[in-house]
């Protein structure tokens, strides 16, 4: 037994308590966390994205989602923990608990939408505000970054018009406040920050009123024009002295805790989610100068890639992560990437989201595939972009595969749709080459994507679960894979945004401009329309970039 799983335990018998709920999660409900919220990892070594852990005195569970099923069976102790899916957790609980558990919970960490669901298969939950923070020795202190402006150059639309439709909507809806989550006020308020490594925001809470802007931050010795900064600690206190005034609440991420200072309450979704994912021109226009960037920095990689295979230079998956960022720090107005490198050789391609680490770091073997996901926080926007690449020669059945994933890539890139279609209604067009052989991938087809702000954005994304409808202006990701346990992955990943292509109609167009791995491409197993598809893809991709050196054996 780990010593932590034991010291919760004991914590548990003190308070009376028969588990605890703990999810991969903070108070910001963001998916990214700083390393001292990181709960979750310090308890059962999970160090996915997404994930769950049940507590109780005398079993254990960790919940994790089809991106991270190998990665979970390789990282948590399974004499611990057992593994199941993130949506069996009620079931579980259900099964192995009884009416009569106690079962704690931090009510920051949770909404009213995400307690109401275990309170349908246990009537005793009892919330306990920062149980666990005397459990983690040698805990790292949360980081304090400086906020900056995020120019109008490249924002499209200043601060000053975006709170007066906020306030706008809070007039309509009846209400006098607004608690907002940082990518949402980061948004609202055209400021970014560095608290995460990848997403640059400042992690905090922003309440706005009918007649104020108040900043609740790590770092509070900063100012802005019209924004009142305070100290995180002070929010309470704050809610507290404005009770009275009636707060517009999103029950699906808003915590408990606030929730409890309001007696005054109306159920509003965040008023930023949907203008913050339908991109404005200025922002689109960001958008397609930052793929142009990552295109050059791409195939800059992939020509020293080649060279380095022609001479046999032996590489690693840690060696691939160090090329890929520094390509990509060499191109202008470079801020971070957006997500740690995902560089998968042979069997590791095959965990979905693995990263290379120094205890996992594998060379590159010849005649094995190579996933590599990546992406980059350019000023002008956010990329994220996956390839599969031989290195070597392939066999027929990577082939294979590797054709199916790219004709389920090309009937979305193709899609027309109309007016309020859902990604989930589009998600069969990704898997229906796949499932034409019994084969399917356990993870959602493409996700929205922000502006400047992090790779994974809500409320747009194509998958089963989908079910926002897409608007003009929003980015996804177009990226259907396919995973051979123990032997390769296959993923295919373009950025995409939704557009106008007739009246009540829509359709996608790239923003990811990096070419196929031709020798992975079984033409014969592509349809006339497909073929074209791909070649003028490939066109489009040698008009803008407009570079025959850089794409020399590329295309």
């Amino acid at each position: 037994m780990t010593p932590h799983i034991t010291l919760l335990r004991q914590k548990l018998t003190a308070f009376n308590l028969d588990g605890w709920l703990l999810p991969h999660s903070d108070r910001f409900k963001g998916e990214y966390l700083v390393p001292c919220d990181e709960w979750l990892k310090w308890l059962s070594n999970f160090s996915g994205s997404a994930g769950f852990s049940i507590i109780l005195k005398d079993k254990a569970a960790v919940f994790v989602d089809g991106r991270y099923t190998l990665q979970a069976k390789e990282q948590v102790d399974q004499h611990i923990f057992s593994l199941n899916a993130l949506s069996d957790e009620k079931k579980w609980l259900s099964d192995h608990g009884n009416d009569h558990y106690k079962i704690g919970f931090d009510p920051w960490l949770f909404s009213e939408k995400e307690i109401v669901a275990f309170q349908k298969v246990t009537r005793n939950l009892e919330p306990h505000p920062r149980f666990l923070d005397d459990l983690w020795r040698d805990r790292p202190v949360h980081p304090k970054s400086a906020l900056f402006q995020h120019p109008l150059m490249y924002a499209g639309v200043s601060t000053e018009e975006k709170i007066k439709n906020l306030r706008a909507l809070l007039n309509e809806k009846k209400v006098d406040a607004v608690l907002l989550f940082p990518e949402s006020w980061s948004w609202l308020l055209n400021l970014r920050g560095g608290d995460l490594s990848y997403t640059p925001v400042s992690q905090g809470f922003a309440f706005i009123t009918k007649d104020r802007v108040c900043l609740f931050l790590y770092k509070a010795d900063q100012s802005f024009e019209n924004i009142s900064i305070y100290p995180l600690e002070e929010l309470e206190d704050f809610l507290k002295q404005h009770a009275s005034l009636t707060l517009g609440y999103d029950p699906s991420q808003t915590p408990l805790s606030v929730l409890n200072f309001f007696s005054n309450k109306v159920v509003l979704e965040d008023p930023c989610l949907l203008p913050k994912a339908c991109k404005n021109n200025i922002e689109l226009d960001g958008a397609k100068i930052a793929h142009k960037k990552d295109a050059v920095a791409w195939c800059t990689f992939w020509q020293n890639l080649k060279a380095k295979i022609h001479t046999h230079e032996k590489l690693t998956e840690l060696a691939i992560v160090e090329s890929m960022l520094q390509v990509r720090q060499k191109q202008k107005n470079f801020h971070s990437l957006s997500f740690a490198t995902i560089a998968g050789s042979g069997a590791h391609g095959a965990i979905v989201h693995y990263k290379p680490e120094t205890s996992t770091n594998r060379p590159l073997g010849m005649n094995e595939l190579l996933l590599i996901d990546s992406g980059a926080q350019y000023f002008e926007g956010t990329t994220d972009i996956t390839r599969t690449l031989i290195i070597g020669k392939p066999t027929q059945e990577m082939i294979f595969h590797y054709t199916l994933v790219l004709k389920g890539h090309s009937a979305i890139a193709r899609a027309i749709f109309p007016k309020g279609t859902t990604g989930a209604q589009l998600d069969i067009l990704a898997r229906n080459a796949l499932w034409q052989h019994k084969l399917d991938y356990a993870h959602g087809t493409g996700h929205g994507v922000g502006s400047f702000l992090s790779v994974h954005e809500g409320p747009q994304r194509i998958s089963k679960l989908g079910h926002a409808p897409l608007h003009p202006g929003m980015i996804l990701s177009n990226e259907p894979g396919y995973y051979l346990e123990g032997h390769y992955g296959i993923r295919l990943e373009n950025l995409i945004y939704v557009k106008e292509i007739d009246k009540g109609w829509y359709g996608f167009e790239n923003l990811t401009l990096v070419p196929f791995d031709k020798n992975l491409i079984g033409w014969d197993m592509l349809t006339s329309e497909e073929i074209q598809w791909v070649n003028d893809y490939h066109t489009l991709i040698r008009d803008t970039l407009k570079d025959d050196a850089l794409l020399k054996d590329l295309i």
